[in-house]
C-alpha cells in the first residue's frame, strides 16, 4: 500500500533524528528507507522514508519521533532536548490475508459452479440408468414369456 506524506512542524537543528515506532499490539516490521539522523546543513528540508510491513489487519497507531541531535567533538551524536512525536491512527491492510480470502470466495464460487450442474447431470445419468435398467427387465420378461409358447409344428 502506498505511504502517505505527512508535514509536522518539530524543533529543528543542524541533525535531526526521525524514527518511526509502532503503537501498542501492532505487529509490524520498520525498516528505514532513509537514513534516521540527517543533516540540514545543506537544505531547509529532509525526508524519511520506512518500508512498514504490517501482520495483521485493523486500525492501529504509529508515531513519528523526531529529535534534535548535536555532534560531539569525537564525531559521536546525542539528543538535545526533548523530542516532538506524533502519533497517527493508522487503518491496516494486509494484502495476503486479502488476497487469500478473494482466492477463496472464487474458490467456492467455482466449486458450485461446477457441482450445482454436476447435481443436475448426476440426476439425469440416474434417470438415465434406471429407463435403461427397465427396458432391459422388459425385454428380459418379454424373452421369457416367448419362451412358454408351444412350438408351432414343422411344417405349419
Amino acid at each position: 500500500m502506498p505511504g502517505r506524506e505527512g508535514r509536522f512542524a518539530p524543533a529543528v537543528g543542524r541533525y535531526i533524528e526521525a524514527s518511526l515506532l509502532p503503537g501498542p499490539g501492532l505487529a509490524v516490521a520498520i525498516d528505514p528507507a532513509t537514513p534516521a539522523l540527517q543533516d540540514l546543513y545543506a537544505s531547509d528540508q529532509a525526508l524519511w522514508r520506512w518500508t512498514v510491513t504490517a501482520e495483521e489487519t485493523g486500525r492501529h497507531d504509529l508515531t513519528n519521533r523526531t529529535r534534535v541531535m548535536t555532534k560531539r567533538a569525537d564525531g559521536s551524536f546525542a539528543p538535545r532536548g526533548t523530542p516532538f512525536t506524533d502519533s497517527r491512527t493508522v487503518e491496516v491492510y494486509v494484502a495476503g490475508t486479502a488476497a487469500i480470502e478473494e482466492t477463496a470466495r472464487e474458490a467456492d464460487r467455482a466449486i458450485k459452479s461446477v457441482t450445482e450442474p454436476t447435481g443436475a447431470l448426476t440426476t439425469l445419468l440416474k434417470a438415465l440408468a434406471g429407463l435403461v435398467a427397465a427396458a432391459g427387465a422388459l425385454w428380459l420378461a418379454l424373452k421369457t414369456l416367448g419362451r412358454g409358447k408351444a412350438d408351432p409344428p414343422p411344417g405349419s
